[in-house]
């Protein structure tokens, strides 16, 4: 059981590393990521539109929220 245990901690401790840290928490690992979102929909026009103004509001929010703008 014990042995168990100590396999799966070990297996998935670096995978939590992340949140560990300040920087990450303070965003100098995110927030200077560039977000592109490109829209391929050929058959509608209207549904790109929509998914193309979708797509900008999302890319406003994220940077709006780590503060790249």
């Amino acid at each position: 059981m014990w042995l168990k245990w100590i396999v799966i901690f070990s297996l998935t401790a670096p995978a939590w590393g992340f949140r560990l840290t300040s920087d990450f928490n303070n965003g100098f690992y995110w927030s200077s990521l560039p977000i592109n979102i490109t829209v391929i929909e050929t058959s509608n026009a209207a549904r790109k539109a929509m998914l193309e103004d979708l797509s900008r509001a999302a890319i406003d929010e994220w940077q709006t929220r780590s503060g790249l703008s």
